[in-house]
């Protein structure tokens, strides 16, 4: 333990307070690098009520994330979300992706580093790496400014009755 620090003037002690100020900031610095910067919040499984995810984070999609018929997930401006391969996001309810020009929301597989923490630097991204997302029956997204990589199956998509548009207009 420090009983004391030097100061710049010779023969001077820092006083008790700015050594306990000292060993306080340490012990902060040494619990923030025991956080792996690698860190991502992992999510899978059922979300059965409305649920907003941390905007700006990076989210580890480790199973099948099903959003029920009675949900809404709500995805901020500048949340990444990378999916583990064969994985899908499939929604009952409602998806709502609000992302902004420039930030916005990346929906994509967990060997992307383009984007978001970096979970698997040791891999490249391929097209397939995941399922994607499947909006099914009666449920809805809405998706402004996404980016949507490196998704797909076998499976054709199919936009009945509908216009898809890029860009303004």
């Amino acid at each position: 333990m420090l009983n004391s620090l030097t100061a710049e003037t010779p023969n001077q002690r820092c006083p008790s307070s700015m050594l306990r100020a000292a060993a306080a900031a340490l012990v902060a610095l040494t619990l923030a690098l025991a956080v792996p910067a690698w860190s991502a919040i992992e999510i899978s499984g059922a979300i059965a009520t409305d649920t907003t995810l941390e905007a700006g984070a990076t989210y580890h999609v480790t199973g099948t994330l099903t959003v029920g018929a009675d949900a809404i997930l709500t995805v901020p401006a500048g949340t990444v979300l990378k999916a583990n391969s064969g994985v899908r996001i499939q929604v009952d309810g409602g998806l709502v992706a609000n992302g902004t020009a420039g930030a916005p929301v990346h929906f994509t597989e967990v060997r992307d580093s383009s984007v978001g923490t970096d979970l698997d630097p040791e891999s490249d991204p391929a097209p397939g790496g995941w399922f994607g997302i499947d909006i099914r029956n009666d449920g809805s997204a809405t998706l402004n400014e996404v980016r949507l990589r490196y998704a797909g199956t076998t499976h054709s998509v199919t936009f009945p009755q509908s216009i898809v548009k890029t860009g303004a207009g």
